[in-house]
């Protein structure tokens, strides 16, 4: 991408966070947004840290395997060493991939997936990985996973500091979440409260705060839905009209009407009450 590119990116992404309050919401957005600034991204994971606790949560991916519940990791865990870092952490190639990712056996879940995910592409000609700490006036706010596997070509020096300045728009907008629905192990979507008093309980995703499941009376067109599914996607509206082969004003217009059958103010509040009628289900 070239700077005004980036630039233009980024001040769309503030814009677009601004005001959203669930961090899956904002995990997804950031899936997106990096997908943008490393072109050659086969797989991105957003961990975001809990506040008040030493665990992370999984809540927006692309190219990795799909699992019912939402990927809880503790910072103590081989992995969970990796998602706590401050430092940018790169492997150009196979054999510093391998070298940075043979952990050892602890049991856990995490363990688990990621092993699962390796050994899908184990036989990948080509691998390259790079962790993007996310930090914001030295909090550490968790870390974007990028894997390459399908090309030679490692995250160039512009790719890093392109990635580098979408870190910092990521991380202000996960410090502004006051919690993250995830899904628990039965599959139910769920809030996890993110304020350091309640977010200490070692429960992930507490029974008593499930999102409503209320059928939803809502009627929306085709076109409308598949655009709140981009919206919640993360796509601006220039992505979104490039997808459906419409203009911007044509997005702008099903984004207001969207709005306004889910009795929204921004962007937020339409992927919090589009969810909570189900119209993402």
């Amino acid at each position: 991408m070239k700077s005004t590119e980036v630039s233009s990116r980024l001040v769309a992404a503030m814009e677009d966070l601004d005001g959203f309050k669930d961090a899956r919401d904002v995990a997804r957005y950031v899936v997106a947004m990096f997908r943008d600034f490393v072109p050659g991204a086969d797989a991105l994971a957003v961990h975001v840290r809990i506040p008040g606790t030493h665990q992370f949560l999984c809540l927006g991916a692309m190219g990795f395997p799909q699992y019912p519940d939402t990927l809880l990791t503790t910072e103590d865990s081989a992995f969970g060493d990796l998602l706590g870092t401050r430092d940018v952490i790169q492997a150009r190639n196979r054999c510093e991939l391998v070298e940075l990712v043979n952990m050892p056996d602890d049991g856990s879940e995490s363990y688990k997936r990621h092993l699962h995910a390796h050994r899908l592409r184990a036989d990948a000609a080509h691998r390259s990985l790079l962790i993007q700490p996310l930090t914001s006036k030295d909090a550490h706010v968790g870390c974007v996973w990028i894997e390459s596997w399908t090309t030679s070509r490692p995250p160039t020096r512009s790719d890093l500091d392109h990635t580098a300045l979408a870190a910092r728009v990521a991380a202000l907008a996960f410090r502004h979440c006051d919690h993250a629905t995830v899904k628990s192990a039965r599959g139910l979507m769920e809030r996890r409260p993110f304020t350091d008093a309640e977010a200490a309980a070692d429960d992930p995703a507490p029974s008593g705060s499930s999102v409503s499941a209320a059928p939803s009376s809502i009627v929306l067109s085709l076109r409308e839905k598949q655009v709140l599914r981009l919206i919640a996607s993360g796509l601006t509206n220039r992505e979104i009209a490039r997808d459906l082969r419409i203009s911007e004003n044509t997005v702008r217009t099903h984004r207001r009407s969207l709005m306004s059958k889910v009795e929204a103010h921004n962007s937020a509040e339409l992927l919090t009450h589009a969810r909570a009628a189900r119209l993402l289900d």
